[in-house]
């Protein structure tokens, strides 16, 4: 197995094998390559060829699970009023651009967040933003994101398009906002009050005075709104716990491993619990004793 030119100590070794011990079984195996070779003066290749060298080539490559939340700077425009006001382009004085982001990978406690400096707002220069989140996009698996079918993942990708940039690697998009107007009748769908229905939380309390300041280039409202996105990411993966066994077409976790004899949505020991019964063949059903998420074998019953 290719080095990348790297020897090996024995030091290095040992901590490399503590190390990975100690990953989170949701960290991408290069996210976590690229975390140890900052910290250790290694490249993220070297550290990865190494993993695969000393487990014999056998990953257990768990589905990198990313959960995440954008901010955006607001559009500042001419008008001459303030209802039913129809804004065309030559009346923008400045477009939107991605303000923030937190993110963080399933059952890992440390948050991944970033924000444009003083030097970048004013221009509005997300480049450097949008190059942060692509890497974290393009090493997942799954993203989980409250509206991210329609507002995160869309704006992300048209500021991605502008600096130049191709799409990031394919993943699969769990919308925990879609899920509940899906399979529950609730009287809102936001994540605050999905959060606090749940007993799971609520959201920062802010005033769209907190954007303005952002794009005054206010220090303690940066800091804001950087507090503000971690705690919604925070938020959405604990409504998410809650919500997975009810989210409709959930992505199969096991599939990315082919791990076999768990529960398919959070690796959970299941009983089974019966016979699903389609137009013409069944197929044992089962419950996960963890998460309570119900599925079905895709093999029938022999007749």
């Amino acid at each position: 197995m290719p080095n990348n030119g790297h020897s090996w100590s024995s030091k290095e070794i040992s901590n490399l094998v503590k190390e990975f011990a100690q990953k989170p079984i949701s960290e991408p195996i290069m996210v976590f390559a690229r975390r140890f070779g900052q910290k250790h003066k290694l490249s993220a290749a070297a550290v990865k060829c190494k993993i695969t060298d000393l487990k014999n080539g056998d990953m257990e490559e768990f589905p990198a699970v990313l959960f995440l939340d954008i901010e955006t700077l607001p559009i500042i425009a001419y008008t001459f009023g303030t209802w039913g006001v129809d804004i065309t382009n030559d009346k923008i004085i400045k477009d939107w651009c991605v303000l923030s982001f937190a993110a963080k990978w399933l059952d890992d406690d440390r948050i991944i967040t970033d924000i444009l400096t003083p030097h970048e707002i004013p221009p509005r220069n997300d480049k450097r933003l949008c190059q942060h989140v692509w890497r974290l996009l393009d090493d997942a698996d799954i993203v989980i994101a409250q509206n991210g079918r329609r507002f995160d993942l869309p704006k992300l990708n048209g500021r991605m398009w502008k600096h130049g940039m191709g799409p990031p690697a394919s993943y699969k998009i769990v919308d925990t906002m879609d899920a509940a107007k899906r399979t529950f009748g609730l009287t809102y769908n936001s994540l605050d009050f999905l959060g606090e229905y749940l007993g799971a939380g609520r959201k920062l309390k802010t005033e769209f005075k907190l954007w303005a300041d952002c794009d005054r280039v206010d220090k303690d409202a940066l800091e804001r709104m950087s507090e503000y996105n971690q705690q919604d990411v925070f938020l959405l993966e604990a409504v998410y716990n809650k919500m997975r066994p009810w989210i409709p077409n959930h992505p199969r976790m096991t599939i990315y491993d082919k791990i076999i004899g768990v529960c398919p949505v959070c690796f959970g020991e299941y009983k089974t619990i019966g016979l699903y019964t389609a137009a013409k063949k069944q197929y044992p059903e089962h419950r996960c004793l963890k998460c309570q998420a119900v599925w079905h074998d895709t093999k029938p019953v022999k007749d």
